[in-house]
């Protein structure tokens, strides 16, 4: 992405100061043994230097730390905080107010210096766009053009953009994505960390917006609003002329008050004038795009690397192509995916009430504000769609597609993240009551996010046909589906949400839904109120743009997916069996049965990170294995039975009779050993209880019901 170190430093130079240039004091600060000698060095010359002498330095800096072309990197996939020293010291060099972000400000501030971010780095989809002359409203005025009529080779980056390109890049990096399997417990790993105070110091949940830049040396116009703008580069296919006219100011208002969802202040261009007057006081508009230039433009980055590798294919296409698009995220990359989307959950619904000045008029808001309102539909929801579209079509049939599960499960439950108490960091068991959800509050979202909840869980369901239901990862990853969908009124709002697009689709929709300028020209609005007919309106208008031409809606609730729900859940009630019928000849001795379970349930209360080392996650079958299984798998099929109106099998149908009076027999007596009930024994009577165990304390017996573990799993 930069040059050779070598190169950057002066390679060979004869030139005797050449060593004392910044560039070559921090080339010899990244040689550091230790990571608190390099950051304290580099921060030490990073105060003491100018943006020009910074500049040469700045992208070799970030290959350095980051790891590429070449570079070992500062192990920010593999630090922990088990290494608490390395840990707060770089987590202070990199913070959003630690030493490389001062650096990065520094550099900002010159609104002339430009870094190249190679265009073969992007997502395929972005690079198939700019082949095919399809223009996205980021890079309108970045490309560089090395000749005329020649695909352009790399974008041109103001500092900021340029770091948080490389922030993200990292992530999906060739080098790196391979191995990004480390994050089991991302509370302790150091990049989910990083991202985390980006995130809350950029898109802040406590109200506020975000904090200013920092005054620096070399700033020519610290109040100009084209510190985040990009200076116009000349086009040279289309000539002096049109340069001249788009050299004009071609802001078209900011990105939320414009019908563009992804044009900001910031990547417009100013005119030759302002640019050397800069006498002209700020509109509002520009004071509210230069309030939130750096939340877009960190969204934007993390947006484009990580949920952009893959676009939806019609089926048509053939097979070499699918495979030439096709990227698959590491585990860990899943994992980044999912903080973001928990913390844009709490952005959004941090939002306060707009105030009516007058029936015609609103208030005016803070732009923060104003992003949060509109930063899902903007930002998220067709990138997130097809990330977890692509995911759910090409993740391996294995028990590592929970975190791919866990992302979906946090999306269509927005109600959970309204809060800056309850963040990711909480307690995994606390209490979560099936408190009803409020129609006038989520019924809206639950709407114009309709195919998250009904196309996914149609995806879903192939899947879960082709697993083993008796492993103990796949039957939890049903549990939680089962759970989510069986929420207290969840069912009834998604079948009116659902009725109200079926009613409003005309027959030949389906067909001509991609087609432009069709929009609400099928809706009929004679029988319907306003409010009913914008939301089918935006119904109609999200099958548009999420999906590909040609898609067929599915209803959630017609007869085919519960045909399907009904053979899901025999698979069910036959893994339920199995399970049962492992259980009789696994099971360990009362004592150890007992304080394996005490030590399981400690483990989960104080130590749950959702890792593979989690006993519930594991295949190997013990007691509390047994249980746990064929307790998911029966509060699993409650679940699905109750949301789709269909008869819930009995395990009891299923069984042999033969088996089940060898096991099950109410006339026989239960199994002892040395006059004492065995643990074959205990599980006896708990089936003939209707779910009640025996647990033994000394010289007495106590009673109690079997819980069903209701855990809140946010790893």
């Amino acid at each position: 992405m930069a040059a050779p170190w070598s190169a950057i430093s002066g390679g060979n130079s004869t030139n005797s100061n050449s060593n004392h240039t910044p560039t070559a004091q921090i080339l010899s600060a990244c040689n550091r043994p230790s990571l608190r000698q390099r950051c304290d060095e580099i921060t030490s010359i990073v105060h003491r230097s100018s943006s020009k002498e910074l500049h040469a330095s700045f992208q070799g800096l970030l290959d350095n730390i980051f790891g590429f072309n070449g570079c070992p990197g500062w192990g920010l996939n593999t630090l922990t905080q088990h290494n608490h020293e390395d840990f707060r010291v770089l987590q202070k060099f990199m913070e959003p107010k630690g030493a490389l972000l001062y650096m990065v400000y520094k550099l900002q501030a010159d609104n002339y210096l430009r870094y190249e971010f190679p265009i073969s780095s992007l997502p395929a989809p972005t690079r198939a766009a700019l082949m095919e002359g399809v223009m996205p409203a980021f890079y309108s005025n970045k490309l560089s053009y090395q000749s005329q009529g020649r695909i352009p080779a790399t974008l041109m980056l103001s500092a900021f953009e340029y770091y948080m390109f490389s922030f993200a890049f990292f992530l999906v990096h060739p080098t790196h994505q391979q191995s990004m399997q480390n994050w089991t417990q991302p509370q302790y790993c150091f990049f989910p960390c990083l991202l985390d105070e980006y995130l809350q110091y950029f898109l802040p949940l406590d109200g506020g917006t975000v904090p200013p830049m920092p005054v620096t040396q070399g700033t020519s116009r610290p109040s100009s609003p084209g510190q985040g703008y990009s200076p116009p580069y000349r086009h040279p296919q289309y000539g002096v002329l049109y340069d001249y006219l788009h050299s004009k100011d071609t802001y078209r208002g900011h990105i939320l008050r414009s019908n563009s969802s992804m044009t900001s202040l910031h990547h417009s261009s100013f005119s030759r004038q302002d640019s050397v007057l800069g006498s002209m006081s700020m509109t509002t508009t520009e004071l509210a795009s230069s309030e939130t230039w750096r939340t877009e433009t960190f969204l934007h980055a993390l947006m484009e690397f990580w949920f952009s590798q893959n676009s939806l294919m019609p089926k048509e296409f053939g097979l070499r192509q699918q495979v030439q698009e096709n990227f698959m995220p590491s585990v860990d990359h899943v994992r980044a995916v999912r903080i973001v989307v928990k913390h844009l959950h709490f952005f959004a619904n941090a939002a306060k009430p707009m105030l009516n000045i007058s029936a015609y008029q609103h208030a005016e808001e803070a732009a923060i504000d104003e992003l949060r309102r509109y930063v899902l539909s903007h930002f998220l929801q067709k990138k997130l769609y097809v990330f977890l579209r692509h995911g759910f079509d090409h993740w391996p049939l294995d028990s590592s597609f929970r975190p791919m599960l866990e992302v979906w499960l946090s999306v269509i439950q927005p109600w959970r993240y309204t809060s800056g108490e309850l963040r990711h960091r909480s307690s995994p068991l606390r209490e979560h009551r099936d408190i009803p959800i409020s129609k006038e509050k989520w019924f809206k979202f639950i709407c114009d996010n309709i195919l998250f909840y009904t196309a996914l869980l149609q995806e879903y369901l192939p899947r879960a046909f082709r697993q083993d239901m008796s492993s103990p990862k796949n039957a939890l990853m049903f549990f939680r589906v089962a759970k989510v969908y069986g929420q207290s009124n969840l069912p009834e709002l998604l079948e009116e949400a659902e009725r109200l697009l079926l009613e409003h689709a005309s027959p030949g929709y389906y067909r001509q839904a991609s087609t432009p300028g069709y929009g609400a020209s099928y809706l009929s609005t004679s029988h319907h109120s306003p409010t009913t007919t914008s939301i089918s309106t935006g119904l109609m208008t999200q099958l548009a743009e999420l999906e590909v031409p040609g898609y067929v809606y599915k209803p959630l609730f017609g007869q085919q997916t519960k045909m399907s729900i009904e053979q899901l859940l025999q698979i069910t009630v036959q893994a339920r069996t199995t399970v049962r019928s492992i259980g009789r000849n696994d099971f360990t001795s009362m004592s150890e049965s007992c304080w394996s379970w005490v030590q399981q349930f400690f483990r989960e209360l104080f130590m749950f990170d959702g890792s593979s080392s989690h006993m519930a996650l594991q295949d190997d079958y013990g007691p509390q294995d047994t249980f746990r299984v064929d307790s998911y798998l029966d509060q699993a099929t409650q679940f699905m039975g109750k949301t789709f109106d269909v008869d819930v099998p009995s395990v009891y149908d299923e069984m042999d009779g033969a088996h089940r009076r060898g096991m099950y027999d109410k006339d026989s007596s239960p199994d002892c050993m040395d006059g004492e009930l065995s643990s074959l024994g205990r599980y006896q009577v708990s089936v003939l209880t209707g779910g009640e165990c025996m647990i033994r304390i000394p010289h007495q017996i106590v009673w109690m019901e079997s819980c069903h573990h209701w855990e809140d799993i946010s790893w």
